[in-house]
């Protein structure tokens, strides 16, 4: 092999190997939901594709730590890619009771890009924090911290570093004299969550600013671009109270699997 013909298969072998490497990274921790009508077992975490090419996602896991930032619990180490690339795609995770719930008032089939095997812990849903990150992490250290969002207000203590990679000082809480990120406890009582408001685009400024509370009922949405209202279980008040409405014709608004245009 002659040395321009070497030298290209190595430029070539570095360029696969760094984009391999960083295929995931670019990316957002977008919506978050701590349980559906007081059930603290139905999740879902909602991450969004900064920019184009960043699907490799089976380099990265999803922790969660509790008000200190410690005693972490591995929510999921993703163990697959997703097919669609394109900037501002979402990849789905969600609990098997998230799953139940969404479907037990029937409709159109709902099945998560991933289902999380292991919920955020009820102890941690009024202050704690969820990362995303490489793989590589362990329960005292985590991997690279790509984005991370925290809640509890001056509840919680722990740290909000990361990676400069999607904020540029690498510290995602409020940058206030204490580290509330988030003013109160995820919602796990109504049929919402919480909700990064910037573009698809945008970088972390910090939590405080960049979150807010999301419609109730929200809507999630799967890597292929199907998206679903979150709907009541049967016979929970909430239920009962859109039931006239599902009669008088608008039962399609209870659930939507429609491709999703934003």
């Amino acid at each position: 092999m002659t040395p321009l013909k070497l030298t290209s298969t190595l430029l070539t072998i570095t360029l696969l190997t760094s984009s391999a490497q960083a295929g995931f990274h670019v990316m957002q921790i977008e919506e978050i939901i701590g349980g559906i009508n007081g059930n603290t077992t139905a999740q879902a975490i909602q991450l969004r594709l900064k920019s184009a090419g960043q699907n490799l996602v089976s380099n990265a896991s999803i922790w969660a730590a509790d008000a200190t930032g410690s005693n972490r619990v591995l929510l999921l180490d993703i163990s697959a890619n997703v097919t669609n690339s394109a900037g501002g795609a979402r990849v789905l995770l969600a609990t098997s009771a998230f799953t139940t719930a969404m479907n037990a008032t029937g409709g159109p089939a709902f099945v998560p890009d991933f289902t999380l095997a292991t919920p955020i812990p009820v102890a941690y849903l009024n202050a704690g924090k969820i990362t995303f990150e490489s793989d590589g992490g362990t329960v005292s250290t985590p991997g690279t911290v790509y984005w991370a969002f925290a809640w509890g207000g001056a509840t919680y203590t722990g740290t909000n570093t990361g990676s400069t990679q999607n904020d540029s000082d690498g510290f995602f809480g409020d940058n206030l004299a204490h580290s509330a990120p988030f003013a109160s406890a995820l919602p796990t009582t109504t049929f919402g969550g919480v909700i990064f408001t910037g573009a698809s685009s945008a970088a972390s400024t910090n939590n405080a600013a960049d979150y807010a509370a999301t419609s109730s009922p929200a809507i999630v949405t799967k890597n292929n671009a199907t998206f679903f209202t979150v709907v009541p279980e049967p016979g929970s008040l909430a239920f009962v109270g859109i039931g006239a409405l599902a009669l008088a014709g608008t039962v399609f608004g209870r659930r939507r699997s429609l491709p999703r245009r934003d």
